[in-house]
């Protein structure tokens, strides 16, 4: 969740284009005030409350839905893979992420798979650090250590496999699990519904991960 000053900062901008409250545009705002909280560099408590969209000026003009039919409990097939596309869950923490995965992971039926991952230090200058610190770590766009994985789960590419259908960011669903390789099935894209394989690919830390490091996980 956003500080509600950038919301009023959107509003500003829209008055000034349209003359009008937000533009006289239909806005939407999604999320749980009670999960998803404005992050405040810093801050305690009161500086959250206050950063809260509820705590805007604008608030009074906000209408509250709630959304109460489970639709992905509605939905088997191909369209539940239509469904999955047009969705995403986002988080702050990479904790959030874990947890999220472990609910998705669990709902499948069926046994899951453990994939436990290499970790190194491609720069043959440093120091050499023992595994329970290179398993420990945790970067933005780098998978973690331990992925649990089932038959029919949703999983997100992170590297380029075949451009221009297999590259960062498509979904696709699990079909079959081995040791080294994943039979997944494209779900978005121009190849959609094309399963392929999927082996364990190598990816490195950047110069911006805030590693002092070369850091290789596969």
């Amino acid at each position: 969740m956003v500080h509600w000053r950038a919301v009023k900062a959107v509003d500003a901008a829209l008055r000034d284009v349209r003359e009008s409250e937000f533009g006289d545009l239909f806005t939407v705002f999604a999320g749980d005030w009670q999960q998803i909280l404005p992050v405040v560099r810093g801050g305690g408590r009161c500086h959250i409350v206050d950063a809260c969209l509820k705590s805007s000026p604008l608030w009074q003009h906000v209408t509250c839905l709630t959304l109460r039919t489970n639709m992905r409990a509605q939905l088997q097939g191909d369209a539940e893979a239509e469904w999955l596309e047009e969705r995403a869950i986002l988080t702050v923490f990479n904790a959030g992420v874990k947890r999220i995965n472990d609910h998705v992971i669990d709902r499948p039926p069926g046994p899951g798979h453990v994939y436990t991952s290499v970790d190194s230090t491609s720069d043959p200058d440093a120091v050499p650090l023992a595994t329970e610190v290179l398993i420990g770590i945790e970067l933005s766009g780098t998978p973690a250590h331990f992925i649990r994985l089932k038959a029919g789960a949703p999983v997100l590419l992170m590297r380029n496999l075949d451009a221009p259908s297999l590259i960062i960011g498509t979904l696709c669903v699990t079909v079959a699990l081995s040791a080294a390789v994943l039979e997944l099935k494209n779900i978005t894209g121009p190849d959609r519904s094309h399963v392929i394989a999927a082996p364990r690919i190598p990816i490195e830390s950047t110069p911006d991960s805030g590693l002092v490091f070369s850091f290789r996980r596969l």
